[in-house]
C-alpha cells in the first residue's frame, strides 16, 4: 500500500466514529477519580497497555478499573463505553 493510501485510510478511520458517542465532559469530570499510584497499586493501563508505576498519576473509573488519565480521557472523547467492562458513561 502506498503512503498516500495509508494516509487516506488513517484519515477516514479518524473521521468515522463507527456509531460511537463521546461521554459528556461533565460526567468525565465527576466520575473520574485522579490519584497517584502507590506501591502495590501498579497495573498496566488498559488502553495503552503500559505500566503505571509508583508516583504516576492515574484515573480510577466508577468500575474501579485504572488507566492513565490521558489515555482514558482520549478514549472517552470517542466512546462513552469503558474499554474493558463496557460500563456506560452519560452521553447527554
Amino acid at each position: 500500500m502506498t503512503a498516500a493510501a495509508l494516509a487516506i485510510s488513517e484519515s477516514e478511520f479518524e473521521s468515522n466514529n463507527y456509531g460511537m458517542v463521546a461521554a459528556t465532559e461533565s460526567s468525565v469530570r465527576e466520575m473520574l477519580k485522579r490519584f497517584k499510584v502507590e506501591d502495590g497499586e501498579q497495573q498496566d493501563c488498559l488502553v495503552c497497555l503500559e505500566e503505571q508505576g509508583v508516583g504516576f498519576e492515574a484515573s480510577r473509573m466508577p468500575c474501579f478499573h485504572i488507566f492513565h488519565g490521558d489515555c482514558i480521557g482520549k478514549w472517552l472523547q470517542q466512546s462513552h463505553y469503558f474499554p474493558i467492562c463496557r460500563f456506560e458513561m452519560p452521553t447527554h
